[in-house]
């Protein structure tokens, strides 16, 4: 933890002053020369530190603007769909939530409450899940081409959260196939006990799936009965906020 601390002391500073010399960011922050050596050359590896014009001066690299950018388009993105999350609950009566791919995890980035329940689950902002058992997760899965969903599955243990996740790896492509012919995905108790998700796809302007939105509830709420009505108005409300994005679905243009 104290080398984390460093090295974040040594980020801001180089912030801060724009450029500096490994004897310089010793002076500034009060941490040894070889230790700042270590750190920066860490950092270098990563590419979050440059160095300046062949010298022996290390400034920020442009890594930090891809990040932001990633930070900002999130903050964009849930600017246009809060106002579809709350019509979606208005319709659903269920908590509404929009989502990210964080990795392995799919990371809820803003949520609806419902007016009807005051069930507080895993979808709560900031919380992150694994795609396999998660509704938005595995709308994530389903549009991984083939090579990356290989990846994968090579990748991630399939842990059983519930009695009711899917950890055969058979039954999840079956289940992903599923999904890719309907165009949404559920949640069926996967992720927590007695709760239910159904999710839909969010389409950016080249009509790549980088988000998702679903709704979540009670089981004994979101029943077997209700979900043709529940997931149609998930995948309307998808649909609307991918068009309000940029997105043009084929045969029609914004």
């Amino acid at each position: 933890m104290k080398s984390l601390f460093k090295a974040l002391d040594i980020i801001e500073t180089l912030a801060e002053a724009g450029e500096m010399g490994i004897r310089e960011l010793s002076s500034k922050t009060g941490i040894p020369p070889a230790t700042i050596h270590r750190i920066v050359s860490a950092l270098m590896d990563r590419q979050y530190l440059q160095k300046t014009h062949g010298s022996k001066r290390y400034a920020l690299s442009p890594k930090y603007i891809l990040l932001a950018d990633s930070i900002r388009g999130r903050s964009v993105l849930s600017l246009i769909a809060r106002p579809y999350l709350e019509e979606l609950m208005r319709q659903s009566g269920e908590n509404a939530n929009l989502c990210v791919r964080d990795g392995l995890q799919a990371t809820y980035i803003d949520h609806v409450q419902s007016r009807k329940h005051n069930l507080r689950i895993f979808t709560r902002i900031g919380a992150s899940a694994p795609l396999y058992a998660t509704g938005v997760g595995k709308i994530f899965l389903a549009d991984m081409p083939a090579d990356r969903l290989e990846t994968y599955f090579e990748t991630v243990k399939l842990q059983p959260l519930t009695p009711h996740t899917i950890t055969d790896l058979e039954n999840l492509r079956a289940e992903i196939r599923k999904i890719r012919n309907s165009g949404y995905s559920v949640d069926n108790q996967e992720k927590e006990l007695g709760v239910r998700c159904i999710a839909a796809p969010l389409l950016n302007l080249r009509g790549e799936t980088d988000a998702a939105i679903s709704i979540s509830g009670p089981a004994q709420r979101i029943t077997t009965r209700r979900l043709p009505a529940l997931s149609a108005a998930v995948k309307a409300i998808a649909a609307d906020i991918s068009v309000k994005r940029g997105y043009a679905p084929p045969n029609k243009t914004i």
